[in-house]
């Protein structure tokens, strides 16, 4: 039986107010090279995404432009590198694709394509930036993670996110006073500042949710119903989230390669360990931290 991976897409209300208003503004033509762009590089991310096992959710269609909603906990460490430097990768190779061909275009449309290649390097920079949710800062996340653990990235990740978005307010202030019709910084800056605040990780958040849940439970009764999980020490910690239950208690058995017991963990022992190392690491690097 093939499962078929159903992907809603739904569209913002201000989308369908916003375009009449650009019609009558004359911008319309720029939005929609714009939209076409951000377009092609969630296109990148989507692609690379079911390709190496991870799955959309959902795709926006923004006034801004196109969100996609992607779990990429079941991919690979590289795996989500490139999800992540996906859409950058399109941005640039299509700023590259338009300065190679503005050449064979008449003066008419030159400056059309001209405007499609600014507006591909300026988004794809703009990702770059090292801020949650932008790419930039999930290529951070992931680079860092390894090395000092999801806890401590996640505060450092949140202290540059603040900082970096002061800056652009800082600057987006500066620009309104020198010119009153841009605030384009500072609307960028507003709109970090509830991207950093309202980021989520849905599944890894509802695997915690249910955990403390549990944890809750039995430590107020003082028994529960448990769960046996069989692993082999090979075996990423990430795995193991996504197999338990929600109304059980997990006691995970690591077995070696002849399948003879190596060592036994409770969950939250489990849920300590992704925080404090990584979720990409296998039982056998765990037992030896």
């Amino acid at each position: 039986m093939i499962l078929k991976r159903v992907i809603r897409i739904t569209i913002d209300p201000f989308f369908l107010i916003f375009l009449p208003l650009l019609f009558f503004t004359n911008y319309l033509k720029h939005f929609i090279m714009i939209f076409f762009s951000i377009l092609l590089h969630e296109s990148g991310h989507i692609a690379v995404a079911l390709l190496t096992g991870g799955r959309v959710f959902f795709i926006r269609i923004l006034p801004v432009g196109l969100n996609a909603s992607i779990d990429e906990n079941a991919c690979r460490k590289w795996e989500r590198l490139l999800i992540f430097s996906a859409g950058p990768l399109i941005s640039m190779l299509l700023f590259f694709a338009c300065t190679l061909l503005k050449t064979y275009f008449s003066p008419d449309h030159k400056e059309d394509i001209v405007f499609l290649a600014n507006a591909n390097l300026y988004l794809a920079g703009f990702n770059m930036i090292p801020v949650l949710p932008l790419d930039g800062g999930k290529l951070l996340r992931e680079l860092l993670s390894d090395k000092y653990g999801l806890l401590l990235t996640g505060r450092c990740m949140r202290y540059i996110s603040y900082i970096v978005t002061s800056l652009f307010i800082v600057f987006g202030i500066t620009q309104v006073m020198l010119n009153i019709y841009n605030i384009s910084l500072l609307l960028i800056g507003i709109h970090m500042i509830f991207a950093t605040k309202y980021e989520k990780t849905e599944a890894a958040l509802m695997s915690v949710k249910n955990v403390i849940y549990r944890r809750s439970r039995l430590l107020r009764k003082g028994i529960y119903t448990a769960r046996d999980l069989v692993v082999i020490k090979t075996v990423r910690l990430s795995e193991v989230l996504k197999s338990m239950d929600f109304d059980r208690f997990h006691i995970i058995h690591v077995l070696d390669d002849d399948l003879k017991l190596v060592r036994m963990y409770t969950e939250q022992e489990i849920i300590d360990g992704i925080m404090k190392y990584s979720a990409d690491i296998t039982f056998e690097e765990f037992i030896k931290k």
